[in-house]
């Protein structure tokens, strides 16, 4: 009923570590998509928090930002609902084309499809919806920093 600090208390070490390999899979993508500044989540927290940590654990923990955030009170939120079909489904289909593996994130995608009871791969940002099925690297990029074919 989100009576607990999500980012303190809902972050444990076992928490951290699948949010440390999420992050690793999706930086391995953007670098494959030859995005600039790709940074990781570890990054990430140092640039925007000031926050200096080896570990994303002890990077959340050292956050002051993020003390007194409670978790939401229903599974029924964007963390979920947003991240997975707008975020988590697009890195994996990425990945794809790449040959890449993103064991993680699709796990965290199955997971939320049974939870839902929905396919988060169909309703979300699939390269079919994103008209980038069947192009290549040259082509897709070509798409998303000039915005055409």
């Amino acid at each position: 009923m989100g009576n607990f600090q999500f980012y303190i208390e809902g972050v444990t070490q076992s928490v951290a570590k699948i949010l440390e390999t999420v992050d690793k899979e999706r930086v391995m993508v953007a670098k494959k998509l030859k995005c600039a500044n790709v940074y990781s989540a570890i990054e990430w927290l140092s640039m925007a928090y000031n926050v200096v940590e080896d570990n994303l654990f002890d990077a959340i923990h050292s956050n002051p930002g993020y003390v007194g955030i409670m978790a939401p009170r229903t599974i029924n939120v964007r963390y979920i609902t947003e991240d997975v079909p707008m975020s988590l489904v697009p890195i994996s289909e990425f990945g794809k084309i790449f040959e890449l593996k993103t064991r993680v994130i699709d796990s965290l995608i199955d997971i939320a499809n049974s939870i839902f009871k929905k396919d988060f791969r169909e309703s979300g940002r699939n390269l079919s919806r994103l008209g980038l099925e069947g192009l290549d690297l040259s082509q897709i990029r070509d798409i998303l920093i000039k915005g055409k074919k």
